[in-house]
């Protein structure tokens, strides 16, 4: 997407979040109606992060489960889950109908073909979201997303803004999904070209010199006029209670998959790879010894609820993140996401390193992205002086 947004230095573009193993009746509609979108878009760009084009270019059909299954833990390494015994890919891409899987995965486009989707690359988006935008969670199901991009062509997270599709599928006032998407397309499409019409006639030297200040008031217009847009589409709900209504909700339902209240009760977030889960699942073990709350995945995860849902939320709450570093975790994309929002969420959560499998402070300094991320904490345990030493397990908890 990145590299979509550095050619289009003063348009918007929308973000929609469509999980496809969502029942979100707004998913549906986006997933129907992709091709439509497609074209009345024209030139206001839209993306669906996690939704790519079948490179094999080829049918998916029931036979592909068990070649999936096979070959899960290789495509997904770092998910907590044990996904072939749990059938995680059958139910990645859909279960079969008649000869077929389930098309609800899949995106038939005429003129693309057909676009698959992947949940590992979709969660990698959310979490970047969750990290870059203040205040930002996702709450399941579908929502969009304007985003700027800014002077060097990188997103502009600073002033993105959200907007829940679902709230206006179920809303009662009469403004379908369609016409809001619709009439968002259009509402930017206006304002960018009177922003184009603005510099005509104009020199090089003005068009730079008004350059920044156009886009902002830009900007501002777009997202004032698709906050009454989405207003008007809504106005039977109060967007901020809803959010606060599915917070609470997603809190009472972690709260009773573990036994003990996340939203007051202090706990530990364990980060791994799931290739070092016995360790893991020792390390909690251990720290309930001590009377502590540890929240794990996939034990933490309520039955129904989306990982991209309950993980960064799960983050945002824990008094302390607990990262076992081990060559698999190392290059885990995941779980330098979740460090990566501890990191963010410092003042709220102390950060913790174990080195295992023979990781090194040397090894951190040689990942530069790595080194970084933990600037600012000190990486002072080895796994096994912790887990073998009573005393060392003591100075752990209380450091």
């Amino acid at each position: 997407m990145e590299d979509g947004l550095r050619h289009r230095r003063q348009k918007m573009v929308i973000v929609i979040l469509v999980n496809a193993n969502s029942d979100s009746d707004a998913v549906e509609f986006i997933r129907n109606n992709f091709h439509v979108m497609d074209i009345i878009s024209n030139d206001v760009d839209f993306y669906l992060p996690g939704y790519g084009i079948n490179q094999y270019n080829r049918e998916i059909n029931c036979m592909d489960i068990e070649y999936a299954n096979q070959h899960a833990q290789e495509m997904f390494p770092d998910f907590h889950c044990d996904i072939q015994q749990r059938g995680f890919f059958e139910r990645l891409i859909g279960r079969h109908r008649s000869e077929h899987l389930s098309h609800c995965k899949i995106i038939d486009s005429p003129r693309l073909g057909k676009i698959l989707f992947n949940i590992a690359e979709f969660t990698d988006f959310v979490y970047e979201f969750t990290n870059r935008i203040d205040g930002y969670h996702y709450l399941g199901g579908c929502q969009m997303v304007l985003l700027q991009p800014n002077e060097e062509g990188l997103p502009d997270y600073g002033n993105a803004s959200v907007y829940d599709l679902d709230a206006v599928i179920a809303s009662r006032c009469g403004c379908s999904l369609d016409a809001f998407l619709h009439r968002t397309f259009n509402i930017i499409r206006e304002f960018d070209n009177e922003h184009d019409n603005a510099y005509r006639g104009h020199s090089r030297f003005l068009n730079v010199l008004f350059r920044k200040k156009h886009k902002e008031n830009n900007t501002r217009k777009i997202i004032n006029e698709v906050d009454k847009l989405y207003f008007d589409a809504t106005r039977d709900d109060n967007p901020n209670d809803r959010y606060e209504i599915i917070i609470h909700d997603l809190i009472a339902d972690m709260s009773r998959c573990l036994d003990w209240d996340v939203a007051y009760e202090e706990f530990y977030f364990i980060s791994y790879s799931s290739q070092n889960i016995m360790k893991a699942n020792s390390l909690k073990i251990l720290l309930q010894h001590h009377g502590l709350h540890v929240w794990i995945a996939p034990d933490g995860i309520p039955q129904g609820r989306e990982y991209p849902v309950v993980i960064p939320t799960a983050l945002k709450l824990a008094k302390v993140f607990v990262l076992l570093l081990t060559p698999e975790s190392a290059r885990s994309q995941w779980v330098r996401r979740e460090l990566a929002i501890a990191i963010g969420n410092s003042a709220n959560t102390k950060v913790k390193v174990l080195l295992s499998e023979g990781m090194t402070i040397s090894d951190i300094r040689a990942d530069n992205e790595l080194e970084f991320l933990l600037d600012r904490v000190q990486v002072k345990f080895d796994y096994s002086d912790v887990v073998h030493s009573q005393a060392m397990l003591d100075i752990f908890i209380n450091e």
